[in-house]
């Protein structure tokens, strides 16, 4: 699977016989289409309708991000025909029971994998613990006693998410980084900025494997619906924030990728300037492109198909083949 980035500024997307054409101040780079999976556009790209036809044709999503690394939206081609899977993904979403089940076991996969990274941080002497893994053990046990209703479940991925957050701002507030909080909408600093940018391009990802099995993006379990939000997709990528997303920010920080002179402080918010933001990405698609052996299945697959084959598991879920929804555990 091989995911178009197109970063430069006021680039032209064109389609040339059997290839994409990107364009740019008179220079240009071309990719075989029958090698692009999905696009990302980050800023004001301008595209041909012969290429966006091919795409369409091709099945292939293109996710647009603004000028400050912010969601902005996708461009889907035709929808998909799995009737049967998206009645029944309506129907769980409107009975409470089944919503709570598969919203509560989000949440556990989420925080049993985010209390993973503390430990294995701990283990590497890069985080000193102050209560926070015995805390998330916690709130795993009250996650795995019974079925609560939904808005249970958003409450204690909030309460992990605070302690959480605590936690990891420590590991990562080094080499002139410093966390605090979590800010989003705009990011307040760095640490920040790399984390929201992290989590839209993860988001694309998660979206983009819940159409390919067939679902609606849309309607989700743990995230209510909103108009325009994907919350499917965001339900998806909730288990992978921690061993894909911030397990990368706390890398390319110690690893000194990424610098605090990469970034750029607006009255908006912060940003990655452009040569920084495609460092990031190269780094990202490494992540994604790592192998990880999936719980349920005890093969080595990459973190990209594991955000697949979770859409997959739900779908089985959904129609009756599996009686629960199993989360995805990094080991």
């Amino acid at each position: 699977m091989t995911t178009l980035y197109v970063m430069e500024a006021h680039a032209f997307v064109s389609k040339r016989g059997g290839t994409l054409v990107v364009k740019r101040d008179g220079e240009s780079k071309a990719l075989p289409l029958e090698r692009v999976t999905d696009v990302v556009c980050c800023g004001d790209i301008s595209w041909s309708g012969a290429a966006l036809r091919e795409l369409a044709e091709s099945g292939v999503s293109v996710a647009v991000m603004g000028l400050r690394d912010e969601w902005v939206g996708r461009w889907e081609p035709r929808e998909a025909r799995t009737v049967p899977l998206r009645r029944a993904q309506f129907r769980a979403a409107d009975d409470p029971q089944r919503a709570g089940a598969i919203a509560q076991a989000i949440v556990t996969g989420k925080v049993r994998n985010s209390r993973a990274l503390l430990v294995r941080a701990r283990r590497e002497a890069l985080y000193e613990d102050a209560g926070e893994i015995e805390a998330l053990g916690t709130l795993l046990e009250r996650l795995t006693t019974s079925v609560e209703p939904v808005e249970v479940a958003r409450g204690l991925e909030g309460e992990a998410a605070s302690v959480y957050f605590k936690a990891y701002g420590r590991i990562i507030s080094r080499d002139g980084f410093e966390f605090k909080t979590r800010t989003r909408r705009p990011p307040a600093d760095a640490a920040n900025a790399l984390l929201s940018f992290g989590y839209a391009l993860l988001a694309h990802a998660a979206g983009t494997a819940a159409r390919v099995v067939g679902f609606d993006a849309h309607v989700g379990f743990l995230h209510a619906d909103r108009y325009g939000r994907e919350s499917l997709a965001l339900d998806l990528m909730e288990e992978f924030r921690a061993p894909v997303v911030d397990a990368l920010v706390a890398a390319v920080i110690h690893r000194r990728v990424v610098t605090p002179d990469d970034f750029e402080t607006e009255p908006t918010g912060c940003r990655l300037k452009p040569g920084a933001r495609r460092a990031f990405i190269e780094q990202y698609e490494r992540k994604l492109a790592d192998e990880v052996t999936h719980p349920a299945l005890g093969q080595r697959v990459t973190h990209r198909r594991a955000v697949e084959l979770q859409a997959r598991i739900l779908a089985k879920h959904l129609t009756g083949e599996l009686d629960a929804y199993v989360p995805f555990s990094k080991r």
